[in-house]
């Protein structure tokens, strides 16, 4: 798994294309105690990546990492600027479960480029007056990665919510998935169920064609994945509603991701 992360992370960088989602990827997804984890956070549509980013004192809301003993606040202790993402040595076993909350930004696109954009990202609850020529919107990102430490899969911290306004969690442990099982998790937005939703779930190993998925959630917010190969896997969305400044943008969007690996037998 660690030769096909890293043959990974060398192919994605060559491809550059418009941006969309904030993506979470540690070198390994399967460390130790007192291993050296470099977690990279890329700007990505899909698996093709335009850019990586440093971490971002501005507009970083929060970054933080939970495991079964604490949830630790690594936000003042990260640097501006700082290349990759976040570094440090693992001091916990078992599962890791980094998030991070990224603030507010704004854009503004024409009326037919905005609604083309809405139709790429499946964004289907939004439906925009056709008095509008420019739509103004605030976009907010929540991310989350999942690492295991060691070797025990036990637990089930890949299920903790940590109050992301837009959130994913899995239900379903995918360190002892097996091939072609059904992977569950559940999305919320604000602290509920978010029902009705389509989710995309992308998987590729190592320099593999790029797959994906489509899932929509039930009423109770929940929906699932096959998991038709190993490798890295993230799920993510982008879910929209009117702004609660309309004054600054006509619509509020949040963008969702969450990455983790369905380990292989090698």
């Amino acid at each position: 798994m660690k030769k096909t992360i890293a043959l990974f992370l060398l192919m994605i960088l060559a491809f550059g294309m418009q941006s969309h989602e904030y993506l979470l990827l540690p070198r390994d997804f399967q460390t130790a105690r007192g291993s050296m984890l470099e977690l990279r956070l890329f700007v990505t549509d899909g698996f093709n990546i335009e850019m990586e980013r440093g971490f971002q004192q501005t507009g970083t809301k929060s970054l933080g990492l939970l495991t079964q003993n604490w949830n630790r606040d690594l936000l003042a202790s990260a640097t501006d600027g700082q290349l990759p993402f976040l570094r440090m040595e693992v001091d916990f076993d078992g599962f890791g479960l980094f998030h991070s909350t990224r603030d507010f930004a704004s854009i503004s696109l024409d009326r037919e480029g905005f609604i083309e954009y809405l139709r790429e990202d499946n964004i289907e609850n939004i439906h925009v007056p056709t008095s509008l020529v420019d739509v103004r919107e605030r976009y907010a990102r929540t991310i989350k990665c999942l690492v295991l430490s060691g070797e025990d899969t036990s637990g089930e911290l890949f299920k903790q919510r940590v109050g992301q306004d837009f959130e994913i969690i899995l239900l379903d442990n995918p360190f002892r998935a097996e091939l072609n099982d059904w992977l569950k998790f559940q999305v919320f937005f604000k602290g509920q169920p978010l029902a009705d939703k389509v989710i995309t779930a992308r998987h590729r190993e190592g320099s593999q064609q790029g797959q994906y998925q489509y899932a929509r959630t039930n009423t109770e917010g929940i929906a699932s994945i096959k998991l038709e190969h190993t490798g890295i896997w993230f799920l993510h969305s982008t879910h929209m509603v009117p702004s609660d400044k309309p004054e600054e943008a006509e619509y509020d969007s949040f963008w969702t991701s969450f990455s983790f690996a369905f380990p292989s037998a090698d």
